[in-house]
């Protein structure tokens, strides 16, 4: 019996860096909502589609805090947008990390997801797809205004 596998044409691959103050809330985050991923020492790369819009590709960049400043650099570096991951008490570190990457990035579409301590994993994803998704059509816009 053969295995095959289909290959999507994507029009457009996006990488998003994801940045936040918990690196245990980051990979949860992209655990729910990402295909695959590889990591190497301070750097976690996740892979997924884009739900509700056809044909984009996610590619998330996650450096780990302890990771080498050369890592965070890598992960930040030409990315196209960014997920800002927060749990609930890190809701005062937004604005430090907003300028973290507008001083790496340039101004790049940003959103930002509040983890409760309370939440279920089905809520984090649930949210998280809503946010990815919705930065996904905000990176397709400027991309295709600026061609």
């Amino acid at each position: 019996m053969s295995h095959t596998s289909k290959r999507r044409a994507y029009d457009f691959i996006f990488k998003i860096a994801v940045v936040g103050p918990n690196d245990f809330l980051k990979d949860q985050v992209l655990h729910l909502v990402s295909g695959g991923n590889v990591g190497i020492d301070g750097l976690r790369i996740h892979v997924g589609d884009a739900d509700h819009t056809d044909r984009i590709k996610l590619s998330y960049w996650l450096p780990h805090q302890d990771a080498y400043k050369v890592l965070v650099s890598l992960a930040l570096k030409g990315a196209h947008g960014a997920l800002i991951v927060l749990g609930e008490d890190d809701i005062e570190t937004l604005a430090k990390y907003r300028a973290e990457v507008n001083k790496k990035c340039g101004e790049i579409p940003t959103t930002h997801l509040l983890i409760g301590k309370s939440m279920k994993p089905e809520e984090i994803n649930k949210m998280a797809d809503i946010k990815m998704n919705e930065l996904a059509v905000k990176i397709r816009d400027r991309i295709t205004k600026e061609v």
